[in-house]
Formats: C-alpha cells, sequence, structure tokens
C-alpha cells in the first residue's frame, strides 16, 4: 500500500467512525425544559399515566412551593408522537386531578383550584425516524403570580414549541 492509498484509507477509517457519533449527538433524546434557578423536583406531583393513544414515557413534577410555582413535564416517544396527541395526554392526566384545561392550538391554558398557567409541546426527531414530544405544563398560585408568571413564561420558552 502505497502512502497516499494509507493516508485514504486513514481519513475513511475516521469518516466511519465519526459519522454514526454525530448523528447520535444530533438526534439525542429530547430532554425538558432547563428549569428555573430555586426549582426542586416535587415527586408528588408526578401523574399516574393511563394506556391511551400514546405512551407516555415519563411524568415528572419541579417547582418552587416556597413562592408557589409547579410544572409538570411529561416525555412520549415512538414513531408516531405528535404533539397534539402529547398535549391532550398530559391535559387529560390534568383534567383528572380536577383542573380545567382549554384551549385549541400549540398552548392551552391551565386553571382551577386556585391555580393558573399554560400547556406547551415541542417535537424532536430522534434515531430511526421516532420523534419525542416534550410537554410541559406551568403553572402558579396566588402567592407570587407574577414571579411564577413570568418563570413559566420562560421554561416554556425554552421548550419551544411543537
Amino acid at each position: 500500500m502505497t502512502a497516499g492509498q494509507a493516508t485514504v484509507s486513514c481519513l475513511l477509517g475516521i469518516i466511519v467512525l465519526l459519522a454514526p457519533s454525530a448523528f447520535f449527538a444530533q438526534a439525542s433524546p429530547a430532554k425538558g425544559p432547563e428549569l428555573p434557578d430555586g426549582w426542586r423536583e416535587l415527586p408528588e406531583l408526578a401523574l399516574a399515566s393511563k394506556p391511551g393513544q400514546v405512551r407516555v414515557e415519563s411524568r415528572r413534577g419541579y417547582g418552587d412551593p416556597a413562592h408557589g410555582c409547579f410544572a409538570l413535564v411529561q416525555r412520549v416517544s415512538g414513531e408516531r408522537a405528535r404533539a397534539k396527541a402529547a398535549r391532550s395526554a398530559l391535559a387529560a392526566g390534568l383534567k383528572a386531578r380536577g383542573l380545567q384545561v382549554s384551549g385549541d392550538g400549540e398552548v392551552l391554558a391551565v386553571e382551577g383550584l386556585g391555580i393558573q398557567g399554560r400547556i406547551r409541546t415541542a417535537i424532536r426527531d430522534e434515531a430511526g425516524g421516532r420523534f419525542a414530544a416534550v410537554s410541559a405544563a406551568c403553572f402558579y398560585n396566588q402567592r407570587q403570580p407574577d414571579r411564577c408568571k413570568l418563570q413559566c413564561d420562560t421554561l416554556l420558552d425554552r421548550l419551544g414549541g411543537g
């Protein structure tokens, strides 16, 4: 093998090794939004998921109870994960807890039981033709509504649209 052939062979080997890792880096699983400072996980807020049109992988509760700010983050994935179905699954869980969910579109309103807020969903491509839908319901009570509304707006904006 000549020096030129060895160089070409080495370059092809590097491309073969780097191409899949670049693909997987771009197709990493959808993660939830970055939480505001001072928020922590609140397992007691997590909703149980029921069998439905989508398979819910996870639902976690977060918040800053001292200020009255809370969020539920849900992850759904699959070949047919769609934003509308993911939002509907999260809305159904909230309705089962006695909250009212209204709206028709990318953002739904949540209110009742002394709280108000919104639901938003982002869709991301994953490896193998799959999709991930991350939905967040961010809401707050009357303890510090201006502070919490701003934090919820920021959290939902970080999530993106879907």
